[in-house]
């Protein structure tokens, strides 16, 4: 335990210069005029830490966590079977320090409970510790008969270097060796010397030049692999360096199918060098789940893989195509299309037209509510000039029972767009550095299911910042099997997380990053709460001889979620109100797409992939076929053009349209759970194109 006492500034700012004893002592008085009787039993009402004033003095109670794991960890000693087991024992003098120690520990490790002191448990804990030193004393004089075990070298390859970092760190400092500028993390564990590099992603790709778009035609098709640049043949050679020195090789590249594609060419290139490979498969990078993943290998999915090269070879050859004949009409080498791209295009493309049907709005505000009365051009300005009070009347009055699902991908992407204004390529890569660094979930995911470890994770959260009254476990079990929502990994809010940073001394982590974080935090946490029972009232806005349907909600029922998200609530009554604000605007019956809407349409459609969404949409940008301005997104003048040569061929457009691509994601799917063949699929798109071609049609 520790104390900060307060009272202490005053003797540290001697050492100071003047200037900063100035700001020092400025920032003191400030504090100490804070700390009033109301605000000293605020503080003191928290479960974890306790405001003590005597005299002029304050003293804040609560717990030092990095101090107690570093004299806790002296209990154990690493050796050539891992760690010794230790015992920590501790004296609890002030309850509330006590549980902020036990929840802080919770941010470190998974793995640390306190249980309360009994004898028969310590002679119990003792009789295992003397176990543990006896095997250590064997095992250093090479007497102990599964020593053999303790030497069983372990290769672990991820995608990415800070995943391989954050997994390094879960079990203690790490040994560093660089070979061809690739870093190599060895650590020990309980069973294993673990080695653990990143493939830093891919590191093959389609030839472009044999075959068809490198995929050769025998008795059946043989993709062309090579390569991606010289930088992967260090990794290479890497990999074959270390699948020569190890007993055995897990591959934990990502837990979907392009994951399962680069793993399998790592699987491929290895099994050369060494037979005992196997796939680990982890969902968060947590040690519980790196641990569970080494301890429950599978294979690699061959079917996910064929899914993969499927999705890989129908873009490659659908893409070259048509991008071709773009070029060639334009006679500009950098334009481009893709079943999936040019679909989406095609949407924001025809919206261009839609949008120009306009109605025109004068909105009103009553308590922040704000009411439009739709009006006909000619009588705006006199309806915004005249109106100043609004009758409520209402409809209808009933209680609705509303509750939260969790995100996943698309819902992830929409929000983050909706309430942050991040593009969902930026959105994604915050996600990446969160994911990597052991803090939330895997970021590309349809489902919503919530696992055993996810349902305590929240019920964890929500008992101690709440009550166990608001806990109601929801699995929203769905089809998709392993995959989950994207939730937090730790119980530990943004704020909390700010301070687990802060304590780690980890800056790679940004504002946006937390901003983020805490978007996903409550949004998860609100889906394991109870619902929230609201009085909603549906009523009529009528000023000047015109109305507005307004539903609004009137009351909070019942807590539930709200106590996290909090709902806003209206205080209206049947009666005639002053406006307290009011505008004009002009405004497209069918609004603009966002990069929200976007997303949305594209899961609603069944077109793309939670990985592709925010790349689709970034391609669009990058060949200037679409522009934002003020979060709605504009066709460029190229994007109009190339989306009208598109259309106007027959024999290019049955390639690029909503409809077909909906189709080869359905086959896609189908391949992916082996319920059609990947051979017939390829060789029917083969067929058509082809044709297409001989006919000189493209």
């Amino acid at each position: 335990m520790k104390a900060h006492y307060l009272g202490h500034v005053v003797f540290y700012v001697k050492e100071l210069k003047d200037k900063a004893k100035e700001r020092v002592l400025k920032i003191y008085e400030s504090i100490k005029e804070l700390l009033d009787e109301k605000v000293i039993e605020k503080i003191n009402n928290s479960p974890q830490i306790s405001l003590i004033k005597e005299n002029d003095n304050f003293f804040v109670i609560t717990a030092d966590i990095t101090g107690y794991i570093q004299a806790s960890g002296r209990v154990s000693r690493l050796y050539i079977g891992g760690l010794t087991k230790g015992l920590s024992l501790v004296l609890v003098d002030d309850e509330k320090a006590f549980n902020s120690l036990k929840k802080k520990a919770r941010w470190f490790s998974d793995e640390i409970e306190f249980e309360e002191f009994q004898k028969d448990k310590l002679d119990e804990i003792l009789k295992e510790i003397d176990e543990d030193r006896k095997r250590v004393k064997e095992a250093l004089e090479g007497t102990f008969k599964e020593s053999k075990d303790f030497f069983k070298s372990t290769f672990l390859i991820v995608e990415s270097p800070n995943k391989a970092k954050t997994i390094a760190s879960f079990y203690g400092k790490p040994i560093k060796r660089v070979i061809e500028n690739i870093q190599i993390y060895e650590i020990a564990t309980k069973q294993r010397i673990l080695n653990i590099t990143a493939s830093k992603g891919h590191i093959f790709d389609l030839n472009k030049e044999e075959g068809f778009y490198g995929v050769k035609k025998e008795d059946k098709f043989v993709e062309i692999f090579e390569l991606i640049d010289e930088s992967k043949e260090a990794i290479i050679d890497v990999i074959k360096e270390l699948d020569l020195e190890n007993s055995e090789i897990f591959i934990a590249t990502d837990p979907d199918i392009e994951g399962e594609k680069i793993g399998f060419d790592i699987y491929l290139n290895s099994k050369v060098f060494n037979k005992n490979i196997k796939r680990a498969e982890f969902h968060e990078v947590t040690k519980r789940a790196i641990d569970e993943a080494l301890d429950k290998p599978r294979e690699i999915d061959e079917d996910l893989v064929k899914a993969q090269l499927l999705r890989r070879v129908a873009d490659r050859w659908i893409g070259f195509e048509i991008s071709k004949y773009l070029q060639k009409e334009f006679n500009r080498k950098n334009l481009s299309a893709g079943r999936v791209q040019s679909a989406v295009l095609e949407w924001i493309v025809k919206r261009e037209d839609e949008v120009k049907d306009k109605e025109y709005i004068v909105r009103v505000y009553i308590d922040s509510l704000d009411i439009d009365f739709i009006v006909d051009k000619s009588e705006q300005n006199s309806f915004y000039e005249n109106i100043d009070k609004v009758l409520i009347k209402f409809e209808k009055i009933y209680s609705a029972t509303l509750y939260k699902t969790p995100f996943s991908t698309d819902t992830m992407l929409f929000s983050a767009s909706e309430e942050l204004k991040f593009s969902p390529k930026y959105t994604m890569q915050l996600a990446q550095d969160l994911f990597e660094a052991g803090f939330i979930t895997y970021h590309r995911t349809d489902s919503i299911r919530v696992s055993n470890v996810g349902i305590n994770v929240a019920k964890e959260y929500i008992i101690s910042k709440f009550s166990k009254e608001y806990f109601k476990l929801r699995s929203f079990k769905s089809k998709e099997g392993a995959h989950e929502c994207i939730r937090p990994t730790k119980p530990m809010d943004a704020e909390e997380l700010r301070e687990y940073l802060s304590l780690n001394n980890q800056k790679n982590l940004t504002k946006n990053h937390l901003l983020l974080y805490d978007l996903i935090f409550k949004e998860f946490i609100a889906s394991q709460m109870r619902e929230c029972v609201v009085k909603k009232v549906d009523a009529k806005a009528i000023a000047l001889g015109k109305s507005s349907k307004i539903t609004f909600i009137k009351e909070i029922e019942k807590d539930g979620f709200n106590k996290i998200l909090p709902i806003k609530v209206y205080d209206l009554e049947e009666k005639e109100y002053k406006i307290d604000k009011k505008t004009k605007i002009i405004k497209s019956k069918i609004p603009r797409y966002t990069f929200a809407t976007l997303v949305a349409k594209m899961k609603e459609k069944g077109i793309g992939r939670p990985s592709t969404y925010a790349i689709i949409i970034h391609k669009l940008f990058e060949r200037r076929y679409i522009f934002q301005k003020k979060g709605k997104i504009f066709a460029t003048n190229l994007g109009k053009m190339v989306y009208e040569a598109l259309k106007k061929d027959e024999n290019i457009y049955k390639f690029v349209n909503e409809k077909y691509t909906k189709e080869l994601e359905e086959l896609l799917d189908k391949v992916e759970k082996k319920e059609a063949d990947y051979q017939a699929i390829l060789n029917e798109l083969y067929m058509k194109i082809k044709k297409e071609i001989d006919e000189n049609l493209i």
